[in-house]
């Protein structure tokens, strides 16, 4: 990328090191830079508005700084996977801070051997306990870059499954916000780490998705050694290799041993296309390799036949309701707001599951989750008025008048839209002389 450097930005930003530097733990681009604006004591949307929209020259960043908008924001994931959004970032934010090594806190590596297609997740997800321990121990706070795979489902540390949504609030968190605080939640600022999940075995999973977690960990430690990047071919011929090992050349043979569809399966050995990473991972799995003896070509390491069916997982449907009941009994004593649906997904079993063993107690724990809730509302919605009154005073003694429009762009939200932005928008109006 040609990238446009303003002269007028002379200052560069702190020369701030990536956590988990080296390792599987490594941190995410995205979540490097909400630290480099935290470290300059400036939100995460002054820090693109001001510093990387002017040099990147991209209209739709320029036109955010501008006029406001959370469409970037809502797509940022991009910032940490293999395409030009990261390769942008990589060379400004480089740039800026005289680094050279923030490649490693991507998968840009990554970008000719996989496809973007379902490779990483469209918000946030991380390990609550992972927050928890280094809250704990007063370490930096900060997102994995493994937590944005698609294919990665649990925390190997914990053992404990990564979570997507807050407990608060029930909602998902984008990668990038305007004022983002690692480890809290981007819409109602609650902490993300908790200690439910301190009580192990809380929810079983298969074999599989320990071992995907542990090949892709494996294979992220790999490439932040590797220097160069994939070369385009480096999956096909793997591919080309075994399928002569294995299945003596023939392409139908090892399309049906592997359960994919057969044309599916030639445009990858052709290289006309390249797998996703989750059929990369089942692939793998088959071989009982890792992806990195994959791309190397190594001795297949079974001794049995390939069947001709996909790998079924062992879902373990026992649910120890003692354990449960404890649980339970430990989020109303903490008065923890945490909603139904969400412990049920903490479980793995049904709501309906817990409302008939544990009716008095759901009953409680989904009050107290309104209550909260509806405080919550109350709260943002009062927070959006105290905005409102201000940038619509400001405008008045600016000698602009408070449009709707203008209002919008001063405040960086809608309100036309919304009944209770709207009326009180108007309700100031009428004080105007």
């Amino acid at each position: 990328m040609n990238i446009f450097v303003d002269e007028t930005i002379t200052s560069k930003l702190y020369n701030i090191p990536p956590q988990g530097a080296g390792t599987s733990e490594v941190e995410s681009l995205s979540s490097y830079i909400v630290r480099l604006s935290n470290a300059h004591c400036i939100t995460t949307g002054s820090l693109v508005s001001s510093f990387l929209a002017p040099i990147l020259n991209k209209d739709y960043l320029l036109k955010i700084a501008k006029r406001g908008g959370n469409g970037f924001y809502n797509s940022s994931n991009g910032i940490n996977g293999i395409g030009t959004v990261a390769e942008d970032f990589i060379n400004v934010i480089e740039l800026l801070t005289s680094r050279n090594d923030l490649r490693n806190n991507t998968f840009i590596k990554w970008s000719k051997i996989l496809p973007t297609r379902g490779l990483l997740r469209k918000t946030k997800a991380w390990c609550p306990e992972c927050f928890e321990e280094s809250k704990k121990k007063n370490l930096i706070i900060y997102d994995q870059l493994i937590w944005n795979l698609s294919s990665v489902e649990v925390c190997l540390k914990h053992r404990v499954k990564l979570i997507d949504q807050c407990i608060v609030c029930n909602k998902s968190n984008s990668h990038l916000s305007r004022k983002c605080v690692p480890g809290y939640c981007n819409n109602c600022k609650s902490w993300l780490g908790t200690n439910i999940q301190e009580i192990k075995n809380i929810v079983s999973f298969d074999d599989l998705v320990y071992k995907k977690a542990q090949i892709v960990n494996d294979f992220i430690v790999t490439t932040i050694k590797e220097n160069n990047i994939y070369s385009k071919d480096r999956v096909s011929v793997s591919l080309t290799h075994y399928i002569g090992e294995i299945f003596d050349e023939n392409i139908s043979l090892a399309a049906k041993g592997f359960g994919f569809p057969e044309t599916t399966f030639r445009y990858w050995v052709k290289g006309e296309n390249q797998p996703p990473l989750e059929s990369i991972l089942h692939i793998c799995i088959q071989l009982r390799i890792n992806i990195n003896q994959f791309l190397l070509k190594e001795p297949y390491q079974s001794t049995e036949k390939i069947q001709n069916k996909k790998l079924e997982s062992e879902i373990l449907n026992k649910h120890d309701h003692r354990v449960i009941y404890e649980i339970l009994k430990f989020i109303i004593n903490n008065e923890i707001p945490i909603s139904i649906k969400r412990i049920s997904e903490i479980f793995g079993c049904d709501r309906k599951l817990l409302y008939s063993k544990y009716p008095d107690e759901c009953t409680y724990l989904r009050k107290n989750f309104d209550v909260h809730t509806a405080l919550q509302k109350k709260n943002r919605l009062n927070q959006k008025y105290k905005i409102i009154e201000e940038a619509f005073n400001n405008l008045v003694n600016e000698t602009v008048y408070p449009s709707g429009r203008k209002l919008e762009e001063r405040i960086g939200f809608p309100i036309l839209k919304e009944k209770n932005l709207r009326e009180k928008w108007q309700s100031l109006k009428k004080n105007i002389k």
